[in-house]
């Protein structure tokens, strides 16, 4: 499905969604909500359901949890998204491999809700982010030399985003966002292999990256 036809459905769901709104009061007094990805949920309750990939990427911008704390039409919200993996010992025609990989992705900013109509609202803001992540690959050639790769990535920058919410009951809502990003990131990684020296190769670049990020991620919210 291209972006067209991705922001066509997604404005005809919201549209008709719109039309239930009458003799509806969101839960406005209550000022705490969690989220939680529907995607990253399915992907940890039913395997194969949605590989939803931790490690901070351009392609997963959004936290699998966030808090948000409101105030009227304001809100300040944090994310946190974080990941511990290990595969177990592979091999292949030419060497004998293990993979791991770790990641932490934060995010904190603000949004303002400019229309609020019942059910329906849409809101404009902006994010912090932070992220590091960790992989390393280890293995035996068939030559029966080990090797060893590993890597830490960095980064830090920032995501103005427009996001909609739908309310299913008065606390219970789903909500989309789209968004882009600019981001700085530095990162070192290490090669060694036993028949050579250690090898490290450190590397600072600066990216500035006006992807945009469709809004294919459902959040479900709660408010407390």
């Amino acid at each position: 499905m291209n972006f067209s036809k991705l922001i066509f459905a997604t404005s005809l769901l919201f549209v008709s969604m719109a039309a239930l709104a009458q003799g509806f009061e969101p839960a406005n007094d209550k000022h705490h909500e969690l989220s939680i990805s529907a995607q990253g949920l399915l992907g940890n309750i039913i395997p194969g359901a949605y590989v939803y990939y931790p490690v901070y990427t351009t392609s997963t911008l959004d936290p699998l949890l966030r808090y948000r704390f409101h105030t009227g039409k304001h809100a300040f919200r944090i994310g946190v998204n974080a990941s511990n993996s290990k595969d177990n010992t592979g091999s292949t025609d030419s060497t004998n491999y293990a993979n791991s990989g770790s990641g932490l992705n934060l995010t904190i900013g603000y949004e303002y809700t400019f229309i609020q109509q019942a059910r329906l609202q849409a809101y404009v803001g902006a994010d912090a982010i932070w992220g590091t992540e960790n992989t390393s690959n280890t293995g035996v050639d068939r030559s029966q030399r080990a090797y060893e790769y590993s890597s830490n990535t960095n980064r830090i920058g920032g995501r103005p985003f427009v996001g909609l919410r739908f309310f299913l009951t008065p606390a219970i809502s789903i909500s989309t966002e789209m968004s882009f990003l600019i981001y700085r990131e530095k990162s070192a990684s290490k090669n060694f292999r036993d028949w050579t020296e250690p090898q490290t190769v450190d590397s600072d670049r600066v990216n500035t990256v006006f992807t945009y990020n469709s809004p294919h991620i459902l959040y479900l919210d709660f408010r407390f």
